[in-house]
């Protein structure tokens, strides 16, 4: 992951793998606190949604492989551009009910999104050196992308949802710590360019 960071020093989560050195409400309070005056404010909020949004995203545009079963020989409704203009600025509650979703074609996903979530997705891989911390992420991120209860999915995995939820906590701390690190880093590089 690179050098460790004069915050990371000061904040250990764990001294061995089950006594709290810090409790999550604090660990989101050192970070926030140490992300305040960047110019990209990586918090735990923000890691959590574009990690969401990515996952999603995937769900959304990757097709099922494999037969289609029962379906219409005719021809997919060619919508115009006021009807997917009325689909984007539909409200949270309708997004939040399915509505989104619900008798409507799936929207391609553009360039930019698709690299947003490519970059946010390999966030995982990049900064969380744990592979349990990785596991309970994923479940997390399989949850969200599948509209389940995330302690049903935890359940059926046959994990502990209270243990899940403190490995995914620590997953996106290894995060966020990561992307404040390459932040710096590049705020230091350009101050050296510079001078």
């Amino acid at each position: 992951m690179g050098r460790v960071t004069k915050f990371q020093q000061d904040v250990t989560l764990y001294d061995d793998d089950v006594t709290p050195v810090m409790t999550m409400d604090e660990l989101a309070d050192a970070i926030d606190a140490a992300s305040a005056g960047d110019e990209t404010e990586w918090s735990r909020e923000l890691v959590m949604e574009r990690l969401e949004d990515a996952i999603c995203l995937v769900h959304r545009t990757v097709s099922r492989a494999g037969p289609k079963g029962f379906g219409s020989a005719m021809p997919e409704y060619e919508y115009s551009d006021i009807d997917r203009w009325w689909q984007m600025t539909q409200t949270a509650e309708e997004r939040e009910r399915g509505d989104f979703e619900r008798n409507r074609p799936k929207i391609g996903a553009t360039s930019d999104e698709i690299q947003a979530a490519d970059q946010a997705l390999a966030w995982v891989q990049r900064f969380v050196p744990d592979e349990r911390e990785r596991r309970a992420l994923n479940s997390w991120l399989l949850a969200k992308a599948t509209r389940r209860p995330w302690k049903k999915v935890t359940k059926d995995l046959g994990r502990n949802h209270r243990t899940a939820i403190s490995r995914r906590d620590r997953a996106i701390a290894h995060i966020v710590f990561g992307l404040m690190e390459e932040e710096a880093d590049r705020q230091q590089e350009a101050s050296t360019d510079e001078g």
